[in-house]
């Protein structure tokens, strides 16, 4: 009894709860009341309701709760007489759920989670691509009878992911019918399809058939298995029932390829103990054969389909309600034949209900997750590899999880590892549910994180000392080495399992000295964060600058491409200079760049830096236009130079560098390019070659997440291996100095529907061994990942050691003497006869200068900067020669 219309007398308040409905009759006086007045009618099955001034008008107002729809909603108080708004919904939680899925729900490239509770669809947005999820849970549909056996799948080839499920139609007599909801794109469904009326309770849905179009199984009591073949946009053809009907109750329903003959197989479980797969004998969707895995077990079956012992093949585990049991059965040919039952954690679970497998650890290997009735902790089980499993579980979280209704993996947070996703019931007195989702991978782990810092003022490192950025830092135990390079602040994470690890700055530094030189941590168990910084000090004070440029994009004409120009200072002193580039401007034309130019003339652009500190990298990016035929054809080289010369370099070889670039056609965008050529002199071997891995998503939907997967050659010295430059941030892992991960975790990048950012790459530079021999060949390649995709293998990119013997060109080249260089503009040059002719060419390849019969030149008017000089002999023979004009 309530005043509802402030008359001093208190009002009859009531709900029904089969007519969902919340009304109030007005208090006429003397035990009389009036008309009924509803309030609403959307309160599914209300249970509970009062009424006080909520948001303080001084008018009451009223709040409902109700199970059918799992809502608390209220309903202002308008006038403060018995007047009242529309219902305000204030939370719909997820009270009877009973399974959750993962999927892209709105199209922005990560994985939201879907619940489905008793009458009611909802999902969670995953707001920030990372596992956040401040968001409300959006109702897809409510009110619905009963529905079950949600799967999500994109039912209608559109790109996104639609949602199919079981509901009651009827309850005299009872009947359902399995439906799909089409997403629009962006989580609205508002559109039901109907794929057929079923007495089946459980589904799976996949392509049967093998036309890229999602399949529709269906099985349930007393029903023969019952496939229906999607015929496009949705539609589905007439229903196909295989073999004889199920005598028992169906408790899971799965799809996998069991024989390996690259099709999908069903798989079910009943409750007479049975375990069934059904081969897919033609790969046309025809499940005309049924093996038996197993016919005696006890209880209530749920399954789970994965590799447990990593042979390539799939395995089938399962949790047993009844029967107390966690077990999994082998596959022990790859085609679908299976050996005994082998039980992990005997005595461990008490009623487990659900599992999934999933690397808890980060150790490659598919562990095992359920949880126990009478210890409702989630609960893990270690592969130690081939399956074999600890027999005493890990909990994951000491927190009571109730009933494990869903367990799941997905990437929820984008960093390449697959999180466990968890939707719970009963927690407390039957009445709470919960989803929840938890950190695999390093959280699991050990961890050795520092800091790498350069003390430039010698005195000890200190936070205000220097970031020293894509320095190696690897840790070693007693079987192998694992690497990494510091981030942008100079940050390093490392993971290691249990025993001695020793950490250290992993690059050959001879004039300075690294605090500690290495740092030594035994690891008794896991869960444990090892700190280890590192101070790098110069021991004499030099300059040293190194200049490298690579590809960013191919070469083609009429189409824009890309330089990446970068320079290191390698020296223990901080240096300021000036960088230029030079280009053929009739065969280029500048764009813009990352960094605003001090000059630009005639086919030469100069960028001006400052205060560049120890291993620190300046990097600049440079946009072209390749002009279109014929100024370029298919096949004909373009060269561009940098040059970024500093006063008093203790090694200026290094400051410039030249780049050849192949004018191609059509081309394939992920690729491997070795700057130096085919080609290497035996000479040289010493000197870096330098390689860029490009990428680019031709999808028509965000990647979530990129690898790279690069095995050095045995030939290359991965000691000297130096990350130089990448697109998108990215977590580097080497293992035993040769087996490379880039990992773009959470790059999300765009499809072919945004070219221009569909594009990535990764540079590094590493030396041949010292033993290279002449006629060895340094191979490279890589495998891209796009998500779960599988791998795209690039080109393999080819270098053969050569010792090109001295001919008549070299015999003149050595003969050849030019001075004074640098000049400030009269060249002399000593040959063995006066040249024929002498070129002058700047650094991009345009001729600048001709001179005929002539032992001496002129280039005073010529700017400033480097020149090729091309000398014809009386015979024909041309030598090159490089000079510096002051």
């Amino acid at each position: 009894m309530f005043d509802l219309d402030a008359d001093g007398m208190e009002d009859l308040v009531f709900c029904v709860l089969w007519d969902n409905k919340l009304s109030w009759k007005k208090n006429l006086g003397n035990g009389i009341f009036g008309a009924e007045q509803i309030v609403s009618q959307n309160a599914i099955r209300i249970s509970q309701f009062d009424a006080a001034d909520y948001n303080n008008d001084s008018k009451i107002d009223l709040v409902s709760v109700s199970a059918g729809d799992s809502k608390v909603a209220w309903y202002e108080g308008i006038t403060g007489t018995g007047n009242f708004s529309s219902e305000k919904i204030l939370t719909t939680d997820v009270y009877g759920l009973s399974s959750v899925e993962t999927g892209d729900i709105d199209g922005d490239g990560d994985a939201d989670i879907v619940a489905m509770s008793s009458s009611k669809i909802s999902w969670f947005k995953n707001t920030d691509g990372h596992g956040g999820f401040s968001d409300q849970q959006k109702i897809i549909k409510n009110n619905m009878k009963y529905v079950s056996d949600m799967s999500l799948a994109d039912i209608d080839n559109d790109g996104d992911t639609d949602i199919i499920f079981n509901k009651e139609l009827d309850t005299n007599p009872t009947t359902y019918k399995y439906v799909w909801l089409e997403n629009n794109g962006t989580g609205d469904f508002n559109t039901e399809h109907t794929i057929g009326n079923s007495l089946g309770h459980l589904n799976t849905v996949g392509d049967f058939n093998g036309d890229g179009k999602k399949d529709f199984a269906y099985i349930g009591n007393a029903t023969k298995l019952t496939v229906l073949m999607n015929t496009g946009n949705g539609n589905f053809g007439a229903p196909t029932e295989f073999l004889d009907s199920i005598t028992s109750y169906v408790t899971s329903f799965k799809n996998a390829d069991m024989d390996g003959d690259g099709d999908l197989d069903l798989v079910i479980a009943l409750l007479d103990g049975s375990i069934i797969w059904y081969e897919n004998v033609n790969g046309q969707g025809s499940f005309t054969v049924k093996h038996v895995v197993a016919s005696s077990l006890f209880g209530y079956i749920k399954l789970h389909i994965a590799d447990l012992d990593g042979d390539g093949d799939n395995d089938i585990s399962y949790v047993n309600d009844n029967g107390n049991k966690i077990s999994w059965f082998e596959n022990t040919d790859g085609a679908g034949n299976f050996g005994q039952g082998k039980i992990v954690g005997a005595g461990t679970a008490i009623g487990p209900f659900a599992l999934t497998t999933i690397d808890i650890d980060g150790d490659g290997l598919k562990d095992i997750v359920t949880n126990s009735k009478t210890e409702p902790k989630l609960r893990w089980y270690k592969n130690n590899g081939n399956g074999i499993y600890d027999n005493v579980p890990k909990l994951i979280t000491n927190n009571n999880m109730g009933i494990a209704a869903s367990l799941l993996s997905t990437d929820l947070n984008g960093d390449g590892n697959k999180e466990l996703v968890v939707g719970s019931k009963y927690l407390a007195n039957d009445k709470e549910y919960m989803i929840s989702w938890f950190e695999t991978g390093a959280a699991f782990q050990n961890k050795i994180k520092g800091k790498v810092r350069y003390d430039i003022d010698n005195n000890g490192c200190d936070v205000n000392d220097i970031s020293a950025t894509m320095m190696m830092v690897s840790t070693q135990d007693s079987a192998h080495k694992y690497s990494t390079f510091t981030n942008g602040n100079g940050e390093y994470s490392l993971v290691a399992k249990q025993g001695q690890y020793n950490t250290f700055v992993d690059k050959v530094l001879p004039d300075y000295s690294i605090n500690p030189q290495n740092d030594s941590y035994n690891f008794a168990a896991t869960g444990t964060t090892r700190t280890a910084d590192f101070c790098i000090a110069p021991n004499q004070v030099y300059k040293d600058i190194e200049m490298s440029i690579y590809p960013i994009l191919t070469a083609r004409p009429g189409f824009d491409t890309k330089y990446k120009m970068i320079i290191i200072n390698k020296g223990t002193q901080k240096v300021s200079g000036d960088i230029s580039f030079s280009y053929n401007n009739a065969k280029i034309s500048f764009l813009q760049a990352s960094a605003i130019p001090t000059s630009q003339n005639n086919g030469n652009i100069i960028f001006n830096y400052q205060d560049l500190a120890p291993f620190q990298t300046k990097t600049i990016e440079l946009k072209f236009n390749v002009l279109p035929m014929p100024a370029n054809n298919i096949g004909e080289q373009l060269g561009v130079h940098g040059a970024a010369n500093v006063i008093g370099d203790i090694n200026p070889s290094d400051n410039e560098f030249n780049l050849l670039q192949t004018i191609v056609g059509s081309y394939d965008p992920n690729d491997i390019t070795v700057i130096e050529g085919p080609q290497v002199l035996l000479q040289d071997v010493d000197k870096y070659l330098h390689y860029i891995i490009r990428f680019q998503n031709t999808g028509n939907h965000f990647a979530e997440k990129v690898k790279i997967h690069n095995l050095l050659d045995s030939k290359l010295d991965s000691s000297t291996l130096v990350l130089e430059s990448y697109s998108h941030a990215n977590e580097v892992k080497i293992t035993d100095g040769h087996d490379i991960e880039f990992n773009f975790n959470g790059i999300y990048l765009p499809g072919s529907n945004d070219e221009p950012n569909s594009h990535g790459f990764v540079t590094y530079k590493v030396k041949p061994k010292a033993n290279v021999q002449v006629n060895d060949i340094i191979n490279d390649t890589a495998d891209i990942y796009f998500d779960y995709n599988p791998a795209i293998a690039t080109n393999v990119v080819s270098t053969k050691i050569i010792n090109q013997t001295l001919g008549t060109q070299e015999q003149l080249k050595n003969s050849l003497r030019i001075y004074p260089n640098p000049t400030t503009g009269i060249i002399t040059i000593n040959t063995q006869a006066i040249s024929e002719k002498v070129e002058v060419y700047n650094m991009a390849g345009q001729k600048l200068k001709e001179f005929q019969d002539v032992n001496k030149i002129d280039i005073t008017e010529l700017p400033t900067g480097i020149y090729m000089l091309n000398i014809t002999s009386k015979n024909k023979e041309v030598t090159k020669a490089k000079v510096v004009k002051k």
